[in-house]
């Protein structure tokens, strides 16, 4: 018995001091590292022109003796300001066509043609449509530029005769344009939206006119419809311009809901049923200018995009 107490009190005593030992200390020691991004603007190469009112890309066809990028419809790609925060996709050409001479009225308007495009149909093949003209800008500054895109034009001059011979009270004439994006937010020119656009009836001559602006820098705090990575379209189309399958909002070929794709809105090609001209363009010809049958008569448009730096 007392070699059993004994060994008893023995691990008790054990017990004891393991309890009230104090607990294992370990040394710790801290690292730090490093987690970094930067963002650069999009190529817009790669990001390509869209169908205003929808993200649908679609593409031009660029004539081979025309320059690079630039084709029978209008110039793409053009370049970039504000290290490539803000960024002039595309800018149309206007073209009038062969037309009938007006000798009868003061003056006479004609509408420009549409533009012509394709994008990739349901299968991989190509659809062929005609759209009415716009000028596209993205703008990746995410509201702390402001920007604008400015129109001049030339006079109306032919130089393929012996003589030159120039129509100096001949302009081209827009309507006001609409605003389209191509993302879901409800872009608009109010405050808040921060956009504007040129106004109805206005020319384009040598002084330079605006065509679409983005006024507002926002700082860090963006509002609901501030222009934050939005390619946005000055479209110039009216109510008359529709189509058989035309989609709302009535008037034009052009979805109100971005997201919508190109196949949703014009797949008829060049049926009868679709416009070929709009007058939300269009040349107005004085009588005082005696055109002259069988001369072609150009202008240079020159578009600018300026921003803050």
């Amino acid at each position: 018995m007392k070699k059993n107490y004994l060994l008893s009190s023995i691990l008790l005593a054990t017990l004891g001091a393991s309890l009230l030992a104090p607990a294992s200390v370990f040394a710790a020691y801290t690292a730090t590292t490093d987690g970094d991004v930067t963002f650069k603007a999009p190529n817009p190469e790669n990001n390509g022109i869209v169908q205003p009112g929808t993200n649908g890309v679609i593409k031009f066809d660029i004539g081979a003796d025309t320059g690079a990028g630039k084709g029978n419809d209008g110039t793409v790609l053009l370049g970039t300001v504000a290290n490539g925060y803000v960024q002039l996709l595309f800018a149309p050409s206007f073209h009038f066509g062969t037309v009938e001479a007006d000798y009868t009225n003061e003056t006479h308007d004609y509408p420009v043609n549409y533009l012509k495009v394709t994008d990739d149909a349901t299968g991989g093949s190509k659809e062929t449509h005609y759209i009415a003209p716009f000028v596209q800008v993205a703008d990746y500054s995410a509201g702390t530029r402001a920007w604008g895109v400015t129109v001049t034009a030339s006079a109306f001059t032919d130089t393929t005769q012996n003589d030159t011979h120039v129509l100096a009270g001949t302009h081209i004439y827009t309507k006001a344009p609409e605003l389209r994006t191509d993302q879901a937010i409800a872009l608009d020119t109010t405050p808040e939206g921060g956009l504007s656009l040129r106004g109805a009836d206005t020319a384009i001559t040598t002084s330079s006119t605006p065509v679409i602006a983005h006024a507002a820098t926002y700082g860090s705090s963006l509002p609901t419809k501030a222009v934050n990575g939005n390619r946005v379209s000055a479209l110039f189309a009216l109510a008359a311009d529709t189509v058989a399958n035309n989609l709302s909002p009535a008037g034009n070929n052009y979805a109100a809901v971005a997201g919508q794709t190109i196949a949703n809105i014009v797949t008829n090609g060049a049926s009868s049923t679709e416009p070929t001209t709009t007058g939300a363009v269009y040349l107005k010809v004085p009588r005082s200018d005696q055109v002259r049958i069988g001369r072609q008569y150009h202008s240079n448009l020159t578009w600018t995009l300026s921003a803050t730096l």
